[in-house]
C-alpha cells in the first residue's frame, strides 16, 4: 500500500502500540495546528462531539451548535475554546483535489463512462451539437442544391451558347453589338473578313469606324432606318448596304439588329445584330433585273426599258427644252437571211448589227430591241432636227457594212422612221412617238430601203 486515508489519531496509536515506527509513514499535506496533539492532512473538524444537557433547549441547542459551524478557523473564540485552526466540514473538496493530485484511489484509473452517463452529464450540449448539426446539414443540402442549379444552368447556358455558335457558323454571319453610351462596337472575326479584315487590324471599332466604312449613297437611308428603330417606330433595324473592302472595291451588306437593353426611361442602352455578305444575292437580283430589262440575245435594252427611258427623256427634254428623236429601224433583208442561212447565222448577225449601230451612237443615246429584227434608237440632247443627221447616217452605214460570219459574207440594210418632240409644243406621249416613227419607217420602205424619213408634223 502506498497511501491510505485514516482518522485522526490512528497514527499516533499505531505509533505508541508499536505497530509502526516512527517516521516509517509520512503524512501527505500535513497541516501546522499548534497545541494540536494529532497530524492531520486538512483544517476540517476532527471528530468532536458536540454534547448538550438534556435541559437545554432544542433552539437553544441548534442556534450554538450552528454558530460553532460557522465559527472561522482563526476567530479568538475558537482559540479561548482551543479548536482554533479547524474548519467545519462543509467543503470536502479540498480533499478531493488532494487525492486527484496525487493519483490516489479511487482517482488513480480513469471512470469508465456509459452512455447513459455521458447523457445524463453532457444531454444538454448534445442536443446543442445535434440541432447545430443537424442545421449545418439543411445549410449544406441546401449549398449545395443551389450548385447543382447553378451547375445545370451553365450546361445549359454552354449548351446554348454551342448552339448559338454553330448556328452563326452555318449562316455565316458577322456578330455586332453596339454600346450606346461608349459607341463601342464588339463584333466577331466573320464581321471584319467580310472586309478582307482580321478583327484586329480594325480595332478599337467604334460607330464611326462603321460609318466611315458604308459606301456615301447608302449612309443616309442606313442611318434613317437605325433612328427610326432606336426611336421605337420600328421593331427592328434593317438595311442593304455597300461597305468598302480593304481591297479598295465594295461589298454588299445586309445588316440588321435590335435594342436588347433599354435604361428605365426607355432610352437605348445595348443594340445587337448581324452583318451578311449578300453579294451572291445581290449579283443574282442584279441579272434577273438585267434579264427583265434586256434582250437575251443582244443584250440591248427591250421595250420594258425603253417605254422607261422614253418617259424619263421626255420629262427631260421640256425641262431643258431640247429636241428628242425617236428612231424606229427594220432591217431590210434579213428574212432572207435567215431562210438561206438558219436562224444561228441570223441571230449571230443580229449580235453583230446590234454592236455596230450601239457603237454609232452618241453615249447619252439608247438602242433597243423590241422584236425580231426591228429596233429603236432614242436620241436625246438635241437643239434640233439637224443634230440627229450624223447619227442617222452612222446607223444607215453600221447596218449596210458587210459582215463575215461562219466563213459568208452578209450584207443587209436597214430602213428607219424618225419621229421628233419640238421644245415648246404640246408633248406626244411614248406610245405616240413610237407609232409615228413606225410608219415613218414604213414610209422609209416604201421609198427604197436603207434609208430614213421623217414622220410629218401634222401627225405630231
Amino acid at each position: 500500500m502506498d497511501a491510505a486515508f485514516a482518522l485522526t489519531g490512528v497514527l499516533e496509536y499505531m505509533v505508541a502500540s508499536g505497530e509502526v515506527q516512527d517516521g516509517q509513514l509520512r503524512v501527505l499535506n500535513r497541516q501546522p495546528l499548534p497545541g494540536y496533539p494529532w497530524q492531520t492532512s486538512t483544517r476540517l473538524y476532527p471528530e468532536w462531539p458536540f454534547l448538550a444537557l438534556p435541559h437545554v433547549d432544542q433552539q437553544q441547542v441548534r442556534r450554538i451548535a450552528s454558530a460553532l459551524l460557522g465559527l472561522d478557523w482563526q476567530h479568538p473564540a475558537a482559540a479561548r475554546a482551543g479548536i482554533d485552526g479547524f474548519a467545519p466540514p462543509a467543503d470536502y473538496m479540498a480533499v478531493e483535489q488532494v487525492a486527484r493530485d496525487l493519483r490516489l484511489p479511487p482517482y488513480d484509473v480513469l471512470p469508465e463512462f456509459t452512455l447513459a452517463d455521458t447523457w445524463q452529464r453532457y444531454h444538454n450540449l448534445m442536443l446543442g451539437f445535434a440541432l447545430l448539426l443537424v442545421l449545418l446539414l439543411l445549410a449544406l443540402a441546401g449549398l449545395l442544391r443551389q450548385l447543382l442549379v447553378i451547375r445545370r444552368g451553365q450546361q445549359q447556358l454552354a449548351r446554348e451558347r454551342q448552339r448559338l455558335e454553330e448556328v452563326i457558323w452555318g449562316t455565316d454571319s458577322g456578330i455586332w453589338e453596339l454600346d450606346m453610351l461608349s459607341h463601342q462596337v464588339l463584333c466577331n472575326e466573320r464581321w471584319a473578313s467580310m472586309l478582307g479584315y482580321r478583327l484586329e487590324q480594325l480595332q478599337p471599332v467604334t460607330f464611326a469606324t462603321w460609318e466611315s466604312l458604308v459606301h456615301p449613297d447608302d449612309l443616309p437611308e442606313a442611318l434613317l432606318h437605325l433612328r427610326q428603330h432606336l426611336g421605337g417606330s420600328s421593331e427592328r433595324f434593317e438595311a442593304e448596304l455597300r461597305m468598302r473592302h480593304q481591297n479598295g472595291h465594295w461589298v454588299w451588306i445586309l445588316s440588321r439588329g435590335r435594342v436588347v437593353e433599354r435604361d428605365e426611361q426607355g432610352r437605348p442602352l445595348r443594340m445587337s445584330g448581324t452583318h451578311q455578305d449578300i453579294m451572291a444575292m445581290k449579283a443574282h437580283q442584279l441579272k434577273l433585273e438585267h434579264g427583265a430589262h434586256h434582250d437575251a440575245l443582244t443584250g440591248l435594252p427591250n421595250r420594258l426599258l425603253l417605254d422607261d427611258r422614253l418617259r424619263h427623256a421626255l420629262s427631260t427634254a421640256h425641262r431643258n427644252a431640247d429636241w428628242l428623236a425617236v428612231v424606229y429601224l427594220d432591217l431590210d433583208g434579213f428574212k432572207a437571211v435567215n431562210d438561206h442561212h438558219g436562224h444561228a447565222c441570223g441571230d449571230e448577225l443580229l449580235v453583230e448589227l446590234a454592236r455596230r449601230m450601239q457603237a454609232a451612237l452618241r453615249e447619252s443615246d439608247t438602242l433597243a430591241r423590241i422584236g425580231g429584227d426591228e429596233f429603236v434608237a432614242l436620241l436625246v440632247g438635241l437643239h434640233g432636227p439637224e443634230d440627229a443627221t450624223p447619227v442617222l447616217e452612222r446607223l444607215l452605214e453600221a447596218a449596210a457594212r458587210p459582215a463575215e460570219l461562219q466563213q459568208q459574207r452578209l450584207q443587209v440594210s436597214v430602213s428607219m422612221g424618225v419621229a421628233f418632240q419640238p421644245p415648246g409644243e404640246a408633248q406626244a406621249s411614248a406610245e405616240q412617238l413610237l407609232l409615228q416613227a413606225d410608219q415613218a419607217m414604213y414610209q422609209a420602205k416604201s421609198a427604197g430601203r436603207n434609208c430614213w424619213r421623217v414622220a410629218e408634223r401634222e401627225s405630231w
